[in-house]
């Protein structure tokens, strides 16, 4: 999606009298009723919202209740998974006996979740030892609830085509940038060639009438000085992180390439990290998280 820039002023004004009730803020509502889109969900696939937490407590609550690793997983990093599994669990469809795959979970009870409170038929696709982070209860509740746990390569997935309702990838992908020990640092164009790959195999395995759902980092190019995960920047940018400016050109127009749709509008505006800090990840002011929902077309009869 190609859009003009939002044009901010007098932002602090606007931004306190913005309605809590709604995930995204008003002038994301505007930008939406300007470009001609339904906004009755109020859902875009868009930036970390450090706002939206009152709204998504109810689900981060249940979650948190599931499991005290799951909640220490929600309470760190500033909040973050807190909006990503609660905007993906407030505007997916029902994953009651969907087939779900979570691509990179690593220690996360998330998929143990789906699986005994959602219903959901859930596979778990992980990089083999010694790069996972390894936790023998974890893996044991995993399977004792029927979670199927591979190992392999999200870039080269070992499943067939058109084979789950659900992929979901969040705060994964960007890990791309380097190397699983975090020794070696890829140059750019080879970070997106290899995100574009990754892209396309979950289209792949995705059935038809089948979500995406993924989260990754991001960040205003020339801005970040410092980094509160990576610990130091290459180039002068952040690593494990993609420039906000190139998102469309990266994630959308590749999904779109390969037939996909998107049930919510899509507003990566830079001006929204700029213009407050409820935008900002734990990592840099002028960096944050976003999401984006991705759909399969259904097969036409």
């Amino acid at each position: 999606m190609t859009s003009k820039s939002l044009q901010i002023k007098r932002v602090p004004k606007k931004i306190n009298n913005l309605l809590l009730k709604y995930t995204v803020p008003n002038i994301v509502n505007e930008f939406v009723q300007e470009h001609g889109w339904n906004t009755s969900t109020k859902v875009a696939s868009s930036f970390l919202d450090n706002w939206a937490f009152r709204n998504l407590k109810s689900i981060t609550d249940e979650l948190s209740e599931f499991d005290p690793h799951l909640k220490r997983m929600l309470e760190g990093n500033g909040g973050v998974r807190k909006w990503e599994y609660g905007m993906m669990l407030q505007s997916c469809p029902p994953f009651q006996d969907k087939q779900v795959l979570d691509v990179g979970s690593g220690p996360s009870m998330l998929p143990l979740f789906l699986a005994k409170r959602k219903g959901a038929q859930v596979t778990v696709l992980d990089l083999p030892k010694p790069f996972t982070i390894e936790f023998e209860e974890m893996s044991r509740r995993l399977l004792n609830d029927n979670v199927i746990l591979r190992s392999g390569d999200m870039r080269n997935m070992p499943f067939e085509d058109n084979s789950f309702d659900f992929v979901i990838s969040v705060s994964v992908i960007e890990h791309l940038s380097h190397s699983p020990d975090h020794k070696s640092f890829f140059p750019k164009d080879v970070f997106v060639e290899e995100t574009r790959k990754t892209l396309t195999e979950m289209y792949r395995v995705l059935k038809p009438g089948g979500w995406i759902y993924l989260t990754t980092d991001a960040y205003i190019p020339g801005r970040v000085k410092t980094d509160a995960w990576g610990k130091k920047l290459l180039d002068g940018n952040p690593f494990g992180a993609y420039p906000v400016n190139e998102l469309e050109d990266i994630f959308v127009s590749t999904f779109k390439k390969l037939g996909a749709a998107f049930p919510f509008p899509i507003i990566y505006d830079q001006d929204l990290i700029i213009s407050s800090f409820r935008h900002s990840s734990y990592r840099n002011r002028f960096m944050t998280v976003f999401n984006l929902f991705a759909q399969k077309p259904s097969t036409m009869s």
